[in-house]
Parts: structure tokens; sequence; C-alpha cells
């Protein structure tokens, strides 16, 4: 039976959103072809229609996870003013939500840990979600008063504060320390930007 491209598309999304969770859960060594595409009911051999390897899988599903990140990013950004905008972006990422919820979370916190061992096209996908969500906060940061000196900086800095702190209150068994990781690190990246 032939299938038309839209369907192949919403095949390729489907297996891209089971390999997302499993990605951001168990790393990209945790992704079994075969289990992959029976979660997503699917043979193991239509696989490759869609991907050229398991590397090639990584490195777009990477992808496809900093695109929906990003979006939910700008969305988040322009809510209100640049200062709540940004305010309500730094209490949602080092908030308890999402921390509880890595499988649905920013690959930032769930992979930088991996990336060192993946895969070039895994890096160059993570290298440009990186690169596209540093821009992104460093242009918001120039809208923000009194303007940073030096916002592409700050933003690589705060981004990696950010990440740190939600990957180190996932990786603690206490609660009451997970949530005091969590607002000690708020209350740091507001103080830096101006929004204490």
């Amino acid at each position: 039976m032939r299938y038309d491209a839209s369907h192949k598309e919403e095949t390729r999304k489907r297996i891209l959103a089971s390999a997302s969770q499993t990605i951001r859960l168990k790393g990209p060594d945790g992704v079994g072809v075969a289990k992959l595409m029976s979660e997503a009911g699917l043979t193991h051999g239509g696989f490759y229609a869609h991907f050229k390897s398991k590397e090639d899988l990584v490195a777009q599903t990477i992808t496809e996870m900093f695109e929906g990140i990003h979006a939910h990013l700008t969305k988040t950004l322009a809510s209100g003013t640049p200062s709540q905008g940004l305010r309500l972006y730094i209490d949602l990422y080092l908030g308890r939500e999402h921390r509880d919820h890595p499988e649905t979370g920013c690959p930032m916190a769930a992979l930088s840990g991996d990336v060192a061992r993946m895969d070039a096209p895994g890096k160059q996908a993570f290298g440009r979600g990186l690169a596209q969500m540093h821009q992104t906060i460093a242009a918001h940061l120039e809208q923000i008063e009194p303007r940073p000196a030096d916002a592409p900086s700050l933003a690589k800095s705060l981004t990696s504060e950010m990440a740190g702190a939600l990957a180190m209150a996932r990786a603690s068994f206490d609660d009451e320390q997970a949530e005091s990781i969590l607002a000690s690190s708020r209350r740091a990246v507001k103080d830096r930007v101006g929004l204490s």
C-alpha cells in the first residue's frame, strides 16, 4: 500500500515525538530502534523510510526538541513587557513542573551530559539549537532596562546557569534540596538582569 507525503510526515513526527521523550529520559544510548518503532505502532523495517541511521534519528530528534522549546521560549518572552516575559520564563524554566517532567522539558538540561559522547550529527544539532536559544535570549535582553552591557555573553551565562540548576535539582533525591537549588538560581538569575 502506498501512502501520500502527508501520511509519511505524520508518521515521522510520531516517531520523533516518541524518540524525544525516550532521549530526554534515557539519553541517546537509551533509544532502541525496534522498541521505538513498536511504540509508534510501526515495524522495525519502516524505520529506514524515515531515517538513514540511528544517529540521523537522534540528530533530527534533537532538532525537533529545540524547535519545540524555542517556540515555548518566544511565546513566554512575549508575555507582557520584556521584563515580565523574562521573569515568567525564568520562573517556568526553574519551576517544579519543569523539574518534574524532563520527558517534555528543555533539551539543554536533559542532554548536556550526553552531548560529548554523541556522534557529529547529534552534536551539531545540539549546537545549532543552543545557539538559537542564546540568540533569542540575547535579543530579548537588549529590550530590558537597564540594558546589559554584553547581552550575548549574559545570555550564554544565564542559559548555562539555568540548565545546570535544573539538572542539579533533577539529580537531587531530596525534594527540599531540589526546591532550594531552583529557588536560589531563580533569585540569582533575576538579580543579574535587574528583575528582583
